[in-house]
């Protein structure tokens, strides 16, 4: 069975160009506060629901997202690691800003059975609505998991005022695209882009 899987990891960032105050708009944008430390990586519950600010829309069955954090580091036993930071169950990675991130499994497809089996994504509520005309920047740094054996050829953002869910990915075009493959398991990789808000 042949799974191409892709494994991302975020810090995430988005400023208004308009004005001279910048305020980063993205609520806990590098995943440090937490409700209690992730201890395990649980098929089903990536223990992502432990990141304060954040939730992932897509049902268990597709996937969920995995939370990563230094504090697992020192919790003893078996799972100690397993979902830490700089180690972790998908490979190594030091942290782009303080002890914490997310991994995301973008896209799982059976070869077999002919089907995406996993597609996870993240969403939060911005601090601030967007204002209408203004433009704003967007910033991601993302690396590829060690262990993942594909990567991707686009990383999208969608920004509305609703929650989005699975089912809206084919009914609401990404407000953002990122069109770079990223294969970098080394290094953080920077992508930005400006958008435009309607509002």
């Amino acid at each position: 069975m042949n799974k191409p899987v892709f494994y991302i990891i975020f810090f995430i960032t988005l400023f208004s160009l308009n004005g001279t105050a910048q305020q980063n708009l993205v609520p806990n944008p590098s995943f440090e506060e937490y409700s209690s430390c992730p201890v395990e990586n649980e098929l089903g519950n990536g223990q992502f629901i432990k990141c304060i600010d954040w939730w992932y829309p897509t049902p268990s069955s597709i996937g969920t997202p995995d939370y990563f954090n230094a504090c697992n580091n020192t919790i003893g036993g078996s799972n100690q690691g397993i979902v830490g930071v700089p180690s972790n169950f998908w490979g190594f990675q030091e942290a782009f800003h303080g002890e914490a991130y997310v991994g995301l499994d973008l896209f799982d497809y059976d070869t077999l059975q002919k089907k995406i089996i996993a597609k996870e994504m993240i969403q939060t509520r911005l601090i601030a609505p967007l204002k209408s005309c203004h433009q704003y920047k967007l910033t991601l740094h993302v690396s590829l998991g060690n262990f993942a054996t594909h990567s991707i050829k686009s990383l999208g953002i969608i920004l509305s005022p609703d929650m989005i869910y699975i089912d809206d990915l084919n009914k609401k075009p990404s407000t953002w695209v990122n069109n770079q493959i990223i294969h970098d398991t080394l290094n953080w990789v920077n992508i930005e882009g400006i958008i435009t808000a309607q509002g």
